[in-house]
């Protein structure tokens, strides 16, 4: 949920960046988050890609293990999201 109006960070010729501030919900947690949004018209069409890492253990979630604990994970996970608008 986007909650504060976007705030332009970087502009140029082909590509711009701007943040977004809102809350994201995971596993029922809710937490405020803060995204950089590179977007870029292209072709005709807006770009639009976020990247963020995100920890699992943030939102109360287990990285998951295998083999009785033998495998495991890291709790670093990575968001990525490419939006194209026509």
């Amino acid at each position: 949920v986007l909650r504060d109006p976007v705030q332009l960070k970087k502009a140029g010729q082909r590509e711009t960046s701007i943040i977004a501030s809102g809350e994201v919900s995971i596993a029922g947690v809710t937490k405020n988050i803060s995204f950089d949004i590179a977007f870029s018209y292209e072709n005709r069409k807006w770009v639009f890609a976020v990247k963020k890492l995100l920890k699992m253990s943030d939102f109360g979630i287990e990285p998951p293990s295998a083999m009785f604990g033998q495998i495991t994970a890291g709790d670093e996970i990575e968001f990525n999201a490419n939006l194209i608008f026509n």
